[in-house]
């Protein structure tokens, strides 16, 4: 029949694997001799005892019930699978002595396999990292912790007794950094990495040794873990002296995966690394694109009915792009309805594209993002290289073109015109008298009236004059001069009026930020950033306009207060650009134009979760695709395809 081991024994077996394994000390003798007179007598039963420690993988505190259910039974000449022969024994003691004996040799036969394993570890793939070994009370004696001290890194040892001790272990060097956590107790890990807030170094190399496999998925599933690149767990198997060494997923499904298994001082797949690069190949993995509609980066195509058939534009390109490369399938995420890229609401929360970086819904966002931190969001989100620059720029009613006919008036200023006004209201009076004065000589012209001499001056300026010579020597000087001004004068005027015909004229109209602060025209925007961004400039006259700032949810109310003539846009100048086309008469004119003065120029980028392990490789292709000019291209390739008119049949 089979018989299981009283309560007080089956305590005795933890307590000693427990103290064997953790504390490398003998057996307490006190504890044995408690044990032996609690234990009812059955010596002429002969035992076998099949004892299976990979139960105690969590932190080696078992349970009496795990014990009793799991770990140590003892039938009479049944089950002789691989036992623990005890044969006939008289006393619980001689049972105990030799069952803890047997817990010794198998706890340090797994501990200098465990040593053994992290020393090539460190070895192997932290050898030229500054090492930081951080170690609880459980760990901090072993023969483990020894050997980790006398390895050549630059090393900083620190013990944990609590949450406190952990955070001050994270190193602020510039090469590599790799951690080792020998902890029994989870606990400090998880509230730590629970929270964005606090110290973490997201590209610090992570080996955790001590806490069990479920415990592991769960860190890789805390704010900071998911965010960690590179995270090992070394788990014991069920077999004696056997590891497995697991590492993190990133955006998969399954959390952790095994890279080999250490056995007797070797790897079953020792070539493998356990820091690799996981951002190369997503394998298809589903990541979330927050967008909205914003023309000329993120254009939608919609049917009749109004739903949206296909997404393209600058920013749709880029994202597609690095899709293709690093192998994952793009799932777009709106910003909510007049939220776009987010404001900080009434309860101090972010709305929007931030919104949803912070509740981790989004891991990219694209839709002309400028690369700032007003507000405050480079708490929740950050940004990769930049691919373009922009400039802030108003868009402000046209004021229209002059009339043709007022192009008749332009070739001389106001004070030509008045000097050639009074030359010939001067001219005619002044030919008049100088005629009656040469009267005597027999002059011809004496005999001419006061309106006849007029109109000779006045036809003159037309380059036509009625055909009367004069006869006398100061007249003729007289009239060769006044050829001579008039020719210099029609001659300007010919030339100008051409010029000025050729060219349409408009009207001055505002085009500096200093000429809109004195006008009495608003600011509208979408959303409240440019608000922001004039309140915080060093311009004057940009904080004056920041209290006439009005923020409106769509590019349809601001264009109609912009034609009503009650207001400018700001907003980035290819996005100016790309209204234009759109704000037309019916011949194609402009109704809209730009300011001649911009401001605040800005450098556009993808945005990311902060601390998102996405970014060191997309800074690399986002930049070698800025470099080659790509951005250009799809700009106007949008443009192109946004004029074809494009619909749905």
């Amino acid at each position: 029949m089979g018989i299981k081991i009283p309560h007080i024994l089956l305590l005795t077996c933890a307590a000693s694997l427990h103290w064997v394994c953790s504390s490398n000390n003998e057996y307490p003798t006190t504890l044995l001799a408690a044990a032996s007179l609690s234990h009812q007598d059955h010596s002429d039963t002969p035992v076998h005892l099949k004892f299976q420690p990979s139960k105690y993988t969590d932190n080696l505190n078992v349970s009496i019930t795990t014990l009793n259910q799991h770990v140590i039974k003892y039938d009479v000449n049944t089950d002789t699978t691989n036992p623990l022969n005890i044969g006939s024994t008289s006393t619980t003691q001689a049972f105990l002595l030799k069952l803890s004996t047997w817990i010794t040799n198998y706890c340090e036969e797994n501990e200098e396999s465990l040593a053994q394993l992290m020393n090539a570890i460190v070895t192997k793939e932290l050898e030229k990292c500054v090492l930081v070994v951080a170690a609880d009370q459980t760990f901090w004696s072993s023969h483990l912790m020894e050997l980790l001290s006398r390895l050549p890194n630059l090393k900083q040892i620190v013990k944990v007794m609590g949450e406190e001790e952990l955070a001050e272990v994270f190193l602020e060097v510039q090469q590599c950094r790799g951690y080792v956590f020998l902890l029994s107790d989870a606990a400090p890990l998880f509230t730590m990495t629970q929270t964005l807030s606090g110290p973490w170094d997201y590209d610090g190399r992570y080996v955790v040794v001590g806490i069990s496999q479920q415990q592991m998925e769960a860190l890789t599933l805390t704010k900071k873990g998911r965010k960690t690149q590179h995270l090992v767990g070394v788990f014991q198997s069920t077999v004696a002296g056997e590891y497995e060494v697991f590492v993190n997923t990133l955006y998969q499904e399954e959390k952790l995966t095994r890279v080999f298994t250490w056995h007797d001082k070797r790897s079953s797949s020792a070539s493998l690394s356990i820091f690799p690069d996981k951002i190369t190949d997503l394998h298809g993995a589903t990541l979330n694109v927050v967008t909205f509609e914003f023309p000329p980066n993120v254009m939608y195509l919609r049917s009749r009915e109004g739903a949206v058939i296909l997404r393209y534009g600058i920013d749709i390109d880029m994202v597609t792009s690095l899709a293709r490369i690093f192998n994952f399938t793009i799932n777009i995420l709106e910003s909510p309805p007049g939220e776009m890229w987010g404001d900080i609401t009434a309860n101090g929360t972010w709305n929007g594209m931030v919104g949803l970086f912070g509740r981790e819904e989004g891991d990219i966002g694209v839709a002309n993002i400028f690369i700032t931190a007003v507000g405050g969001r480079q708490e929740f989100q950050e940004y990769t290289t930049y691919y373009d620059q922009e400039s802030t720029c108003f868009m402000i009613q046209s004021e229209g073109e002059f009339p043709r006919w007022q192009s008749l008036a332009l070739p001389f200023t106001r004070t030509t015109w008045l000097a050639v006004l009074v030359v010939l209201i001067v001219t005619g009076p002044l030919l008049y008298f100088l005629a009656k004065l040469t009267g005597f000589s027999g002059e011809k012209m004496a005999a001419q009236s006061l309106s006849y001499t007029t109109l000779y001056t006045a036809g003159m300026h037309f380059r036509y004059s009625l055909r009367v010579a004069p006869s006398s020597a100061s007249l003729q000087v007289f009239l060769l001069f006044l050829w001579f001004y008039i020719t210099i004068i029609t001659t300007g005027y010919c030339s100008n009026l051409t010029a000025f015909l050729t060219v349409d004229r408009s009207p001055p109209g505002i085009n500096s930020i200093k000429e809109l602060y004195h006008s009495s025209l608003s600011v509208f925007g979408l959303g409240s950033f440019f608000g922001y961004s004039m309140a915080e400039s060093t311009n004057e006259d940009l904080r004056g306009l920041s209290k006439r700032f009005i923020s409106m949810r769509s590019f349809e109310d601001i264009s109609h207060e912009v034609l009503m003539g009650k207001g400018v846009m700001i907003q980035t100048r290819r996005y100016h650009q790309f209204s234009m086309t759109r704000l037309t008469t019916s011949l194609g004119i402009p109704m809209v134009r730009i300011m001649t003065e911009c401001f605040l120029p800005f450098n556009v980028a993808i945005a990311l979760q902060s601390h998102s392990p996405l970014k060191k490789s997309f800074d690399r292709v986002v930049g070698l695709i800025s470099q080659a000019g790509l951005v250009n291209f799809w700009f106007k390739q949008a443009l192109v395809l946004s004029q074809t008119g494009l619909t749905q049949e």
